[in-house]
């Protein structure tokens, strides 16, 4: 169950997640104040949350049919991809990247629109920090003949170690939400993203623009993919920063079923 708030225009704004917490009254929501995303910076004291006026809000319910679309589509072991047809909603990320404070592995790299914008946003402001252009979009949307022909069964089926493991139909490229980073030198070298270094604002930001590390660390058990500081799933905002904030739903997999629940 979740909120949406509905700007005076007309528009809508974000959502506000209604979790079931133990010993809490179900019907009482948790309120998640969610700045604007603005220009980044190394002071993170600009992403200060304010309060929410609860009347800009309306409630609205989700069925157990809405995971496979949207944003918050669930794909995982457990959940396949349902492919609907998503052709006009896709963009291509050599055509809509905005000063080229990253590189792109080929210039066929598509992404869902609603992805671009705030991943331009994120890439500029960590260039404009850090001065550095090496993050590299390895990795977009997968459609199910290449995933198919990329795939080697895992030795442990429990622990995927990486993309090629990922069956046919279960992989999160499937969506157009998700990419993969490596690091690509102007000179050419090229190193694998771990997320350290000046690198690690990415992993600790990247909530602010609507991102979250799908793979972290320490839940392995839980995602049964071995963790992956370079794979980045769009969420949108406030989703994410619901994601980053709240114990209860602290990873995607336990968050989906709360806003979900109907």
């Amino acid at each position: 169950r979740s909120t949406r708030r509905e700007n005076s225009d007309g528009g809508n704004g974000g959502l506000v997640m209604t979790a079931n917490r133990e010993g809490q009254d179900p019907d009482v929501p948790v309120d998640i104040a969610v700045p604007e995303v603005t220009e980044a910076s190394a002071d993170d004291s600009s992403y200060e949350k304010s309060e929410i006026n609860e009347n800009e809000y309306r409630k609205i319910f989700k069925s157990g049919a809405d995971l496979g679309l949207g944003e918050l589509v669930l794909i995982n072991s457990e959940n396949s991809y349902k492919f609907p047809d998503i052709s006009a909603l896709l963009v291509n990320m050599a055509a809509n990247m905005q000063d080229k404070t990253y590189k792109l592995s080929y210039n066929t790299h598509q992404v869902q629109k609603a992805v671009m914008e705030p991943f331009n946003n994120m890439l500029n402001d960590f260039y404009r920090i850090y001065s550095t252009r090496d993050v590299t979009v390895v990795s977009s949307l997968v459609s199910y003949a290449e995933q198919n022909e990329m795939y080697k069964a895992p030795a442990d089926p429990s622990l995927i170690m990486n993309d090629t493991q990922l069956s046919p139909g279960y992989s999160e490229h499937h969506s157009g939400y998700a990419v993969d980073f490596k690091l690509v030198s102007d000179s050419g070298k090229i190193s694998e993203f771990d997320g350290t270094g000046n690198f690690k604002w990415l992993v600790d930001n990247c909530y602010k623009y609507g991102f979250i590390i799908r793979y972290p660390e320490g839940k392995e058990e839980v995602t049964g993919v071995k963790a992956c500081p370079s794979h980045f799933r769009y969420v949108g905002v406030p989703h994410s920063y619901i994601m980053h904030d709240i114990p209860l739903c602290d990873n995607f997999l336990r968050l989906i079923p709360c806003l979900h629940a109907s």
